[in-house]
């Protein structure tokens, strides 16, 4: 194995792992980016993660083009999951000796500007997982894991997520008129999910001075400061 990283058997079972997440939600095909496999500990890039795509295309566990960013596969399941306990074996165990990932949600990776204001900002959703996020001269793509929106014991998008991504859809406004056909316990929900979205954006963001939603007695629903776009059809 050649790679050019730390550990080059964690980076084969992160990757493995990124891609057994992604069938839970689309068994079928599904898409990786590199940024999925930024991890700490292996800090892959593009022709890192074609390596081990290339790898396990080898192996049968996965088939489809994955000359391209993002790269369109289809997975055999059986088969990724006995390459993952190879490599987990040839590491020699290596994998339960990876310091755990701080679950503190962000640390600001991005370096958003100190000054950043909400309306200054504009989220993308590329899929159920990515997005590009624009602010003022600078155009960043990511996805929720990075932004620190991972469910911890789930290892899938929060429940934030889900409310952020339906605001997109709801053109960044959310009211019972707009939601009426939405499920009781969902609508009930909302107000806690807002807190919880509120209080990991401004982690993300690292502004604190000022909240992302207006305010509610103002506006009669829920509208974020965000520019959300949801992803295309």
């Amino acid at each position: 194995m050649t790679l050019d990283i730390k550990n080059p058997y964690q980076a084969i079972i992160d990757v493995t792992d990124i891609i057994l997440t992604k069938t839970e939600i689309a068994p079928k095909r599904i898409s990786i980016h590199v940024c999925e496999t930024s991890l700490p500990q292996n800090s892959l890039g593009f022709n890192q993660l074609s390596q081990i795509l290339g790898l396990l295309k080898r192996s049968g566990a996965i088939t489809e083009d994955i000359g391209n960013s993002p790269h369109v596969i289809k997975v055999k399941k059986t088969i990724l999951l006995k390459e993952r306990d190879k490599w987990i074996k040839r590491g020699n165990g290596l994998e339960k000796k990876i310091p755990q990932q701080s679950k503190k949600k962000n640390t600001n990776s991005f370096n958003f500007p100190t000054d950043l204001g909400w309306e200054e900002i504009s989220i993308q959703f590329l899929n159920e997982h990515e997005v590009i996020i624009k602010t003022r001269d600078e155009i960043r793509q990511t996805n929720y894991e990075v932004m620190g929106f991972q469910d911890a014991k789930k290892k899938l998008p929060n429940k934030q997520w889900q409310l952020l991504r339906l605001l997109s859809i709801r053109n960044g406004r959310i009211s019972w008129d707009n939601n009426y056909n939405l499920p009781l316990k969902q609508i009930n929900s909302i107000k806690k999910q807002k807190q919880l979205l509120s209080e990991a954006l401004k982690d993300c963001f690292k502004i604190y001075n000022d909240e992302p939603f207006e305010d509610y007695k103002t506006e009669g629903a829920y509208c974020v400061k965000i520019k959300l776009i949801p992803e295309s059809e």
